[in-house]
């Protein structure tokens, strides 16, 4: 039963250790070269699906819009002939 925590421990610790050490080192190295951070690039191609779904909430209005005239100007062309 010891033996079995003793490993346990021995495991976690050399994860958070090697865990550290990496997030330790690729921070150094992005900032040295000030690469961008993966968080920014997430928020702007959120901002980017935004505008998208805005637009093309637009563009399904105009549509509608065209659809109910089309319909209109159809009726009264069937009433004229």
């Amino acid at each position: 039963m010891v033996l079995g925590w003793i490993v346990y421990e021995a495991i976690d610790i050399i994860y958070f250790t090697g865990k550290i050490g990496y997030n330790g080192v690729s921070g150094i190295y992005n900032w040295y070269y000030e690469t961008p951070k993966e968080e920014e690039n997430k928020t702007e191609d959120q901002c980017c699906q935004r505008e998208m779904i805005e637009e093309l909430k637009k563009l399904n209005a105009k549509f509608e819009l065209m659809e109910k005239n089309a319909k209109k100007s159809g009726e009264i062309n069937n009433k004229i002939e």
